[in-house]
């Protein structure tokens, strides 16, 4: 785990205006938060584990690419997203992902979430069942 996470830690540097130039930042009702919009529509947001990056992307592009998009976000802390007081708990974060979703014109979608993420994601589920 080490090894490969010194080894993501320079790519990321190395590769750092490359993938910064991938993410959209936005400001919604409920914060700043960046996102990647993978692929084509229908939709769903996949959440990271720890660390928070957005640059998840398999099988959203290319040549045999899954027959839904995804949207990937920098959760609140990583990257250029700040974490405050306002957006710091999961009942926050929830609150401020569906806010992107809402920004975004996605009123209902499926939801993957990875390790670190699934606190935030069972509170979206809890929180906004209509829309997951």
């Amino acid at each position: 785990c080490c090894t490969c996470m010194i080894s993501n830690s320079n790519w990321a540097k190395k590769n750092k205006s490359e993938l910064d130039a991938m993410l959209t930042m936005v400001e919604t009702k409920k914060g700043k938060i960046e996102y990647i919009k993978w692929g084509e529509a229908p939709y769903m947001l996949i959440l990271p584990g720890t660390p928070g990056w957005a640059f998840f992307h398999f099988g959203f592009t290319g040549p045999h690419s899954a027959p839904f998009g995804a949207i990937t976000v920098n959760r609140p802390g990583y990257g250029n997203v700040p974490l405050t007081e306002d957006n710091k708990t999961a009942e926050q974060q929830a609150d401020l992902l569906v806010a992107l979703m809402d920004h975004l014109g996605i009123e209902k979608f499926p939801l993957l979430v990875a390790s670190g993420g699934g606190c935030i994601g069972l509170r979206m589920a809890i929180q906004y069942p209509e829309k997951i």
